[in-house]
Order: structure tokens, then sequence, then C-alpha cells
């Protein structure tokens, strides 16, 4: 997880809500080759990790086309290889700047919100 001021909310209102009793899960992406960015240790609630290529580093390089093109299928991985790990067993899930999970919202009886932070690319 790339910390900003987005993220910083969601550590936050998760620290809170571990405060009051509840069970939180963050579903984070770590790139596959190279080192993560964030670490959890100190944390309370607990982290799954998703590997992805993590594109979005090399998209900022890329031509203008291109850069949109990779973000968008590397939140697309994201998104197909956490659907997986998701379940009927949240009580709520919270997607950070993830849009692309509304297509996979009617799958699942949790009720899911989702927050975007900036523009999307």
């Amino acid at each position: 997880m790339v910390v900003g001021g987005g993220e910083i909310w969601d550590l936050e209102i998760a620290r809170q809500l571990e405060d009051q009793g509840a069970n939180i899960t963050f579903f984070t992406g770590e790139p596959l080759f190279s080192s993560p960015q964030f670490r959890y240790e100190n944390e309370p609630f607990s982290v799954e990790v998703v590997s992805t290529p993590h594109l979005q580093e090399h998209a900022l390089a890329a031509p203008i086309g291109i850069w949109g093109l990779l973000g968008d299928i590397d939140r697309q991985i994201f998104t197909n290889l956490t659907r997986r790990r998701l379940s009927d067993d949240f009580d709520i899930i919270h997607v950070n700047s993830q849009p692309q999970f509304l297509q996979v919202a009617k799958s699942f009886d949790t009720p899911m919100t989702i927050k975007m932070s900036g523009p999307p690319h």
C-alpha cells in the first residue's frame, strides 16, 4: 500500500473501528517484482496481501495513452485476485479508489462502499 491522504483516512477509520470492537481486514496490493512499500506489523487489524505486477509504477513513465491502460490493467488484476478472496462473511466491504469493484459489487450480498480520492488517472 502506498500511503497518501486517502490511505491515511482508511487506516485511521480502521483503527477507530477496531477500538470499538470491529474486526478489520485490509486487502492491499504488493508488487510481484520489487519490495513492498508499507509494512503492517504494528497494526491491530489483519492484512491480506494481493501480489500484482504493480504496473502503476511504470504507468507514470509511459507515453500518453499507454499509462492509463497500464494502470487499468493492474487495477483489474487486483480486482480479480481480491474478488476470489472476498466472501459474504464480511459485514461491509469498503474500497479505496478502485472503481472497477463496482463491477463485482452485485455478486455479493455484503454492502460495499467506494471512496474515490483524486482523479482516476
